[in-house]
């Protein structure tokens, strides 16, 4: 029995000194070491005793090597792929270079892999197909090129898949769609190009779907309506043309939604009012047009709404009045709105702490008294309008200003001295009006 037992933990033990070697090789491998966080890495110190290392109490073998932000200088040894116990591998924040080894794929026990925020180059690797446990892959922040391979879809267990801010091109694969335990993808920054793979409605686990600054085009394919779990739909700064699916505006769990500049057009749907969760809505620097529908203003939880640069016509709805009172940002600017500013508007943003812009519009008539309301906004942009009349007495009590411009209008009479006691107020813009006088 004593010999039966000796043959079973014999396989186990004999692979700890291959882990020591394979750490002091990548330890080798490290040029500069600013802080001495391998000084103990020595054949003096027991190696689970080691900085960064933890060993399974059994076998004695490396199951977690956390070697964060340490201004490591190197590459990565591919002798770390004889770490064949290897669970966690975390090398985020150092100045690493060079390739990702593909012998990392034979670490197939591997449930995190992290290597954020370096300088790595080359491709990301196909053996990564090998990762079959990982439930998080970040290989974010470095100079990866190439195309994400299609054997990222062997990844079948990954919930958190980060690859942005590389270099990064060609199309998402449609393979991508196999990752059906997805939480949280960020394929942001990159160079990506071709349509938004349908497949990708697949991930009905999804919370979090992130490919802002690419080159992708196309348009958003209707399958998105199938993630019915998702909170942030971030599609900014692409190629992306079409409308907005009906399929998007019924995904009830949204909470951010941002396709700003891109190419969509048509008009803002008026089922956009069933997003109840709803905290960011950023729809600018595209091309549509129509009316802002009224049914905006039945986001009650909405923070900010910006949907600037756009073709927008008819009057700003007196809904928009009974949004949320948490709102903090509202920009209508550069489109066609014309009609009055809603006093109810502005009676309703007393918590808005960042800026109201309505700039570059053709609204008229007088600026509303209750403006006044507006005691937390740093900036207040209401230029290139046609609104006349006096400047209401009630500016006076929007003490957080920081920037006022109610330039390019038809204002008359005399400039309000009060605005001379506003302290923080430091940029005033009133030229191109019919006032008279100046701020005291």
């Amino acid at each position: 029995m004593l010999i039966f037992l000796f043959s079973l933990s014999t396989p186990l033990q004999s692979s700890a000194p291959l882990d020591h070697q394979s750490l002091l090789t990548f330890k080798a491998a490290i040029i500069s070491d600013p802080n001495n966080s391998l000084a103990n890495w020595n054949t003096t110190i027991p190696m689970c005793n080691w900085t960064g290392v933890t060993c399974s109490p059994n076998s004695q073998q490396v199951v977690k090597l956390n070697l964060r932000a340490m201004d490591l200088q190197g590459v990565i040894s591919p002798a770390l792929g004889n770490l064949t116990a290897l669970v966690a591998l975390y090398l985020p924040f150092n100045e690493l270079h060079g390739s990702i080894p593909a012998e990392l794929g034979k670490l197939t026990r591997l449930v995190n892999l992290i290597l954020i925020g370096n300088y790595l180059t080359g491709t990301i690797p196909h053996s990564i197909s090998n990762f079959s446990a990982l439930d998080q892959l970040d290989l974010s922040e470095n100079n990866l090129h190439g195309p994400i391979p299609p054997e990222i879809g062997m990844l079948t267990r990954v919930q958190f898949l980060y690859l942005y801010a590389n270099q990064l091109s060609g199309s998402i694969p449609s393979s991508i769609g196999n990752l059906s335990n997805l939480v949280v993808l960020q394929l942001l920054v990159n160079n990506l190009t071709g349509p938004i793979p349908r497949e990708i409605g697949n991930l009905n686990r999804l919370k979090q779907l992130e490919l802002f600054e690419n080159n992708l085009s196309g348009t958003i394919p209707p399958e998105i309506g199938n993630l019915t779990q998702l909170h942030e739909l971030v599609l900014y700064d692409n190629q992306l043309s079409g409308t907005i699916p009906f399929e998007v505006v019924m995904l009830i769990n949204l909470q951010v939604l941002y396709l700003s500049k891109n190419n969509l057009s048509g008009t803002i749907p008026p089922e956009i009012g069933n997003l109840a969760q709803l905290k960011e809505l950023r729809l600018s620097q595209n091309h549509f047009s129509g009316t802002i529908p009224s049914e905006v203003g039945m986001l009650i939880n909405l923070q900010k709404l910006n949907l600037w640069g756009n073709k927008l016509s008819g009057s700003i709805p007196v809904s928009l009045g009974k949004i949320s009172p948490n709102l903090e940002l509202v920009d209508l600017s550069h489109n066609n709105l014309s009609g009055y500013i809603p006093g109810e508007l502005m009676a309703n943003l007393k918590n808005l702490d960042f800026y109201l812009n309505l700039s570059s519009n053709f609204l008229q008539g007088p600026l509303p008294e209750e403006i006044g309301k507006l005691v937390k906004a740093k900036a207040i942009d209401i230029s290139s309008n046609k609104l006349h009349g006096m400047i209401p007495t009630t500016l006076a009590h929007c003490v957080s200003l920081e920037r006022l411009n109610l330039s390019h209008n038809a204002f008359e009479g005399p400039i309000l001295d009060t605005l001379g006691m506003l302290q923080n107020l430091k940029f005033v813009y009133l030229s191109f009006n019919f006032l008279s006088g100046e701020i005291s």
